[in-house]
């Protein structure tokens, strides 16, 4: 029925799978990442919620990797921040950092807030400072998606760092734990087929 060329037969699928919290995270993640899908986003999030299955966030993720369109993108990243899993933070971090195209970038750094996990804000504020000149930059527009007062001594630790580069003073910061994956982004970033297959191992 999810695959229906009836618009009204899939909505009620998917409002069937949730209403039964029964789990099919593949093809509701496959519908999401479609355009005819596109409608239906809120309650496909919601069938996908409500199933709680260990596997929703790695078939999220195995569509999120397949999928060309970026508005079926954006979508499915939305999906990973409503999941409340370690392993879509991770990859949503992923995203955020190492994403060559700025709109999933934003939306991966959207969803990544969404998340209540510490242990992400903890990461940002550790690569804030203490990755590249590009990685740090990155870190610091997701950190702006928190809108979290307890990620500004991070943010003015990476004003201190860009004024020492320039000659000025650095204070030390403390190091924290969480690992987000590491390496130089380089000059040109690296492709999105890239970072969304970086993200994909995060299953």
């Amino acid at each position: 029925a999810l695959k229906s060329a009836s618009a009204p037969q899939r909505e009620a699928a998917v409002r069937a799978l949730a209403a039964a919290k029964a789990p099919a995270p593949g093809p509701l993640a496959a519908l999401l990442a479609s355009r005819e899908g596109a409608p239906l986003e809120e309650d496909i999030l919601e069938a996908l919620r409500a199933a709680g299955d260990a596997a929703t966030t790695p078939q999220i993720l195995k569509t999120l990797v397949l999928t060309k369109d970026e508005d079926g993108q954006i979508r499915l990243l939305r999906a990973l921040g409503a999941m409340p899993d370690p392993r879509a933070a991770q990859s949503l971090c992923t995203l955020a950092i190492y994403g060559a195209r700025y709109p999933i970038r934003l939306e991966a750094a959207r969803s990544l807030s969404r998340i209540e996990l510490p242990a992400i804000q903890e990461a940002l504020c550790k690569l804030v400072v203490a990755g590249d000149s590009l990685q740090r930059a990155r870190a610091a527009e997701a950190l702006a998606m928190f809108g979290r007062p307890s990620a500004v001594p991070s943010l003015i630790e990476a004003l201190n760092l860009r004024i020492q580069e320039r000659g000025g003073f650095l204070r030390p910061m403390p190091s924290q734990g969480f690992q987000i994956p590491g390496g130089s982004i380089g000059e040109g970033g690296i492709s999105d087929s890239d970072a969304l297959a970086m993200a994909g191992l995060h299953q």
